[in-house]
Formats: C-alpha cells, sequence, structure tokens
C-alpha cells in the first residue's frame, strides 16, 4: 500500500487536471499518506505531542478523519470472521490500542473546538 501511495504522490505531482489546482492533488495524497503511516506505524504517541505544529510528521491529519478510520478498523477487528485469520492476542491488543485513541482523539477534539 505504502508503494500505491508513493506512485499517487509521483503522478499527483506530475498531473496537469483542468480546473484543478495543482497543489491539491498533491496535498490530498500527502494527507493520505500520513494517515496511512500514522496508522501502520502506531506513532500516535507523536501525533497527540505535536499536534498543531505544522512541521509535525503528521500535522495534515484531520483528528475528525482519524477519529473515523480507528474506529472502523476497530469494529472490523471485532467481527468473528477476521478473528478467525488472526492472532487473537494481537488483535486484543489492537483493539485496546483503538480504543485508547479514539478515546484521546474525542477528547483532542472536544478541546480544539
Amino acid at each position: 500500500i505504502k508503494i500505491t501511495i508513493h506512485l499517487c504522490l509521483v503522478f499527483a505531482s506530475k498531473a496537469n487536471i483542468a480546473n484543478l489546482d495543482s497543489e491539491t492533488l498533491l496535498l490530498c495524497f500527502q494527507d493520505l499518506r500520513q494517515l496511512f503511516d500514522l496508522i501502520m506505524d502506531k506513532q500516535w504517541s507523536v501525533y497527540f505531542e505535536q499536534y498543531g505544529d505544522p512541521d509535525s510528521p503528521f500535522g495534515r491529519v484531520n483528528p475528525h478523519t482519524a477519529l473515523t478510520v480507528v474506529e472502523k478498523l476497530r469494529e472490523g477487528l471485532k467481527r468473528p470472521l477476521l478473528l478467525k485469520f488472526n492472532r487473537p492476542a494481537l488483535e486484543k491488543e489492537n483493539i485496546k490500542l483503538f480504543e485508547t485513541v479514539s478515546k484521546d482523539l474525542r477528547s483532542l477534539i472536544i478541546d480544539t473546538s
């Protein structure tokens, strides 16, 4: 998936689409890349510590978007079909992580409203 996102970033940097600012498409894929990296690398402490810093590696990740994705991932991990294919101990750990992150994201959203 990282390679696909990287290819999208390359495409966005070179694409010339009518009626679309050249930076808009690139920024969309940068948002996606940062969100993907945040979730896959589990760098939530960095995200929360550096939230609001434009130089943060996750500076383009919107907490509302992150919350939506984390909640969907958590719901997916709780489905019995997926548990058959995954290691239960690891899944319990990820579910707990996603529950904690969801709570922290909700607090961040409230605090910044």
